[in-house]
């Protein structure tokens, strides 16, 4: 019932509405795959690079309507979770955060802060050490062609 205060308060103007809202996760980051290969294992080492970062990303209640999903307030989180990690890693160029946390404020003005804690890392060592990178199966050559 909470997480409706995100949509409702981001499109109420004139009309009562929370003046804040709250959320945590601690989800970094999707792992995404093209279907037209099949997944390899792959070694790969995680460097932490620098301290614990505390980032927070404000958006104006227009910029919080462009990224609310109509009548799905856990899509609108998730998007807006990968928009606070597509900004941090952008600053602090890395590949992904370690132990990422996050919160969601909707402020007084009907726009959002998030706030994004954990550890800027990038992946190293990519196929272990001294070992070749395994190479892509093709599972359906002609995904994507009509």
């Amino acid at each position: 019932m909470a997480v409706g205060a995100l949509a409702s308060s981001a499109a109420a103007a004139g009309k009562e509405a929370v003046d804040s809202y709250r959320y945590s996760t601690s989800e970094a980051r999707l792992l995404d795959f093209n279907p037209s290969v099949a997944p390899v294992p792959l070694t790969v080492d995680i460097k932490v690079i620098g301290q614990r970062i505390h980032r927070k990303i404000t958006l104006s209640p227009e910029e919080l309507s462009k990224r609310v999903i109509e009548n799905n307030y856990n899509k609108t989180l998730e998007n807006l979770r990968s928009y606070a990690v597509f900004i941090t890693s952008g600053v602090y160029d890395c590949d992904l955060l370690v132990g990422a946390r996050f919160n969601f404020e909707i402020t007084s003005d009907h726009g959002a802060v998030i706030e994004v804690f954990g550890y800027p890392a990038n992946f190293v060592n990519w196929g272990g050490k001294g070992e070749s990178l395994p190479v892509a199966k093709e599972v359906n050559p002609d995904y994507g062609k009509e």
